[in-house]
C-alpha cells in the first residue's frame, strides 16, 4: 500500500532532483522514495549507535556497531531494526 506526500521544493532542488533521477534511470518519485528510505535507515542506525555509546560509555565506529548488531542477531532473535541493519548494510545502503 502506498500513500501520497506533497513536498515543496525550490527550483534549484527540483532541477537537481530531475538530473539525479535521470542519471539513476528512475522517476523522480522513485528517486525521492529511495532517498527518504535511505535517510530514515541511516537515522535509525545513528540513533542505535548513539544509544550504544550512551549505555556503554564507549565510542563505536559504524563498522563496530554493525559488527555488534550482526553478532547479537546470530545469538538472539533480532529486533526489526537489527534485521534492517543486517539486510541493508552499515552506512551505505544499496538498491
Amino acid at each position: 500500500m502506498s500513500t501520497t506526500l506533497t513536498v515543496e521544493l525550490t527550483e534549484e532542488v527540483k532541477a537537481t532532483l530531475g538530473k539525479a533521477a535521470r542519471e539513476e534511470g528512475v522517476s523522480e518519485n522513485v528517486f525521492v522514495a529511495r532517498a527518504l528510505q535511505d535517510y530514515l535507515f541511516l537515522r535509525r542506525f545513528r540513533k542505535l549507535s548513539e544509544r550504544m555509546i550512551a549505555e556503554s560509555g564507549t565510542s563505536y565506529t559504524d563498522e563496530e556497531v554493525f559488527g555488534i548488531v550482526s553478532k547479537r542477531s546470530a545469538s538472539v532473535h533480532p529486533t526489526s531494526f537489527e534485521c534492517c541493519v543486517i539486510r541493508r548494510g552499515a552506512a551505505s545502503p544499496q538498491h
